[in-house]
C-alpha cells in the first residue's frame, strides 16, 4: 500500500486462513506516519505488524507478532496498483496461512 497523497490514511480489508483451518480477518492501513496491519483469528488470537508504507515494491516481506505468542513473516505479492495482493504467512511454529488484502480481493 502506497500512493499516499495528502490524505490522512488508506485502509483496506485483509483476510486469511491458516493451514490448521483458523480464519483471520482484519485490515491494513497506510498513513503518513506508518504502515500497519492487524488481523484477528476465530480463536481471538490477534496478529499485527508494520511495513514500509512508501515502498513501491511488488514484493514485500512483513514481520508480525501475535497475542498467542507466535511470530512470523508474511511474504506478499502486491497488485499493480499496490492496493491489494496476496501471499503466504509462515509462523515460527511451522503453521502457514494464505493471506489476501485489498478491496478487490476481500469482500467485507
Amino acid at each position: 500500500m502506497s500512493l499516499l497523497t495528502g490524505c490522512g490514511s488508506i485502509t483496506v480489508p485483509a483476510a486469511g486462513v491458516t493451514s490448521t483451518g483458523e480464519r483471520f480477518t482484519g485490515s491494513a492501513t497506510a498513513s503518513m506516519s506508518a504502515g500497519t496491519f492487524e488481523m484477528t483469528g476465530t480463536s481471538g488470537n490477534r496478529c499485527n505488524g508494520t511495513y514500509d508504507q512508501f515502498s513501491t515494491a511488488k514484493r514485500l516481506s512483513v514481520p508480525f507478532t501475535c497475542t498467542g505468542g507466535q511470530r512470523g513473516t508474511i511474504d506478499l505479492v502486491r497488485d499493480n496498483d499496490l492496493m491489494g495482493g496476496e501471499g503466504t504467512a509462515t509462523f515460527t511454529d511451522g503453521t502457514t496461512a494464505k493471506i489476501q488484502f485489498g478491496k478487490k480481493r476481500v469482500r467485507a
